[in-house]
């Protein structure tokens, strides 16, 4: 009777042993609550900025606890802007990065310069989420939430402003307004076994850019076409051409 007796007592002494071993070890990555004083702020150098020009933003963190190791998510247009700083602490494309750095030593406060360059017209967004640290002394993860901050970029009247075409040339159809660039609507006629309707703008500035936007394939009746060129400037211009079938 002693034997089972003695073995119970061995069993329980390991089972409080383990329990103790498990106690004293760091609950590594365990989520907890942020402190008032942890906070995360992100700021544009303007509020406003021209297009072609480069600006940064900046972000800083700052903890009640020493932080090991941070991580947060940026997101952005990047039709608007584009990051034009270094690799080594951002990874991603398109609009949508991760900050990540790890610290050698306690640290309870970091800021982050981010470069960018002005790409075209528009309000842009800039969104920090995901925003997490790990705090120095037991690894224990902290979640910051989020911030933003907006940037209005405008139009820079040193680039080239032209944003006129140069040259307008219809495949089939007969227009009835003698081709001006200054002239910003047109009515076309096409005969009526005519299904596509193609044609070539030529902007006047070379870096302007031309977008077209219209159907496939013509319907009965008037048809509207919409030419949009932009030019580096940012500042754009409308050619509606009416195409009746």
């Amino acid at each position: 009777m002693k034997k089972p007796i003695v073995l119970c007592l061995i069993l329980s002494f390991i089972a409080i042993a383990v329990i103790a071993v498990c106690l004293l070890i760091p609950k590594n990555n365990m989520t907890v609550s942020k402190a008032d004083n942890d906070t995360c702020t992100i700021t544009t150098s303007s509020d406003s900025i021209k297009k072609g020009q480069d600006f940064t933003i900046q972000i800083a963190i700052k903890t009640a606890e020493p932080m090991q190791h941070l991580t947060a998510h940026l997101a952005f247009d990047n039709t608007l802007a584009e990051y034009t700083g270094k690799q080594d602490l951002v990874t991603g494309a398109s609009g949508d990065f991760v900050l990540e750095d790890t610290f050698k030593e306690a640290t309870s406060s970091k800021t982050y310069t981010l470069k960018f360059s002005a790409l075209e017209t528009g309000s842009c967004h800039f969104s920090l989420s995901n925003i997490n640290f790990e705090r120095f002394k037991d690894l224990s993860v902290v979640s910051l939430g989020e911030a933003t901050a907006d940037l209005e970029i405008t139009a820079n009247k040193k680039l080239d402003k032209d944003c006129t075409l140069s040259e307008l040339a219809i495949a089939v159809g007969t227009m009835k307004e003698k081709w001006n660039p200054e002239t910003y609507e047109y009515h076309i006629t096409v005969p009526k076994d005519t299904e596509l309707f193609p044609y070539s703008a030529v902007p006047s500035c070379e870096a302007a850019t031309v977008a077209s936007e219209g159907p496939e394939q013509l319907k009965d009746g008037i048809n509207v076409f919409t030419i949009t060129v932009t030019a580096p400037s940012g500042d754009s211009a409308d050619y509606t051409l009416y195409v009746t079938r």
